[in-house]
């Protein structure tokens, strides 16, 4: 975590920032998709909540929707739990967990 509070999450591609929305209308494969996200920590359990967001420029004619990926991850377990929802909630995905490890030289 950056200084101020703020992160970024690389993921499949695409720049989750919750220091300002990324905008990627370079490559016809990216749809024109805008990113962010937000982060709130819970102090009594050291679970990182992440909402990695994607939403698509309204002035491009493309049928995609909002989606949201939640992303929790505690650094006291080295464990996660992510699940996708589409909005209009209409659309959920099967969540998925993992185990986390440090990386040799980190100091966090």
């Amino acid at each position: 975590m950056a200084i101020g509070g703020h992160v970024i999450v690389f993921n499949d591609g695409y720049e989750y920032s919750t220091l300002n929305k990324k905008e990627y209308s370079q490559l016809w494969i990216q749809n024109h998709k805008i990113t962010s996200a937000t982060l709130r920590i819970d102090e009594i359990t050291n679970v990182y909540q992440f909402e990695m967001i994607s939403e698509y420029d309204p002035s491009y004619p493309i049928d995609h929707k909002k989606m949201i990926e939640f992303f929790n991850l505690s650094l006291e377990s080295m464990t996660f739990v992510s699940r996708r929802v589409g909005y209009t909630p209409k659309k959920r995905y099967e969540s998925s967990t993992g185990i986390c490890w440090k990386v040799a030289g980190s100091t966090k």
